[in-house]
């Protein structure tokens, strides 16, 4: 009978990892990469989990004023909306890989959590995501 090799305890690696690995590569890319755009210094938001992520696609109407957004509802309930690209946020442009991530984030929103940095907006009415961190 010819029995299946397993991973002995210690080089197993915990559920997840490899989500969580990329997750953590992704989201410091994303610091490093954003975070020299803006003039003014990054604010940290409070963490929250994504109850709406919007993506203008170049024939929307609002493609203009900014690529897309996320809705974050944070612990105390309270709704805090984030935007990226556009004229309110010129130098805060995702890549397709970053807006996947957030997608998954909000597909697994009961496990995921989202700390977001920001900055204000050209006019100051709008947040700016310039950075994320994803936690499970």
């Amino acid at each position: 009978m010819l029995r299946s090799y397993r991973r002995p305890p210690l080089l197993r690696r915990p559920p997840g990892f490899a989500w969580r690995a990329r997750t953590f590569v992704a989201a410091a890319a994303l610091a490093v990469g954003l975070s020299a755009a803006p003039s003014q210094a990054d604010e940290g938001g409070t963490r929250g989990r994504i109850v709406k992520l919007q993506i203008n696609t170049p024939g929307s109407e609002h493609h203009a004023s900014f690529h897309g957004a996320i809705t974050l509802r944070q612990g105390n309930g309270a709704l805090r909306r984030y935007h990226w690209g556009g004229s309110a946020c010129p130098g805060q442009k995702l890549s397709d890989s970053q807006i996947a991530m957030l997608a998954q984030a909000h597909f697994n929103r009961g496990r995921t959590w989202l700390a977001p940095f920001f900055v204000a907006s050209e006019g100051g009415d709008k947040n700016c995501l310039v950075a994320f961190e994803l936690t499970g």
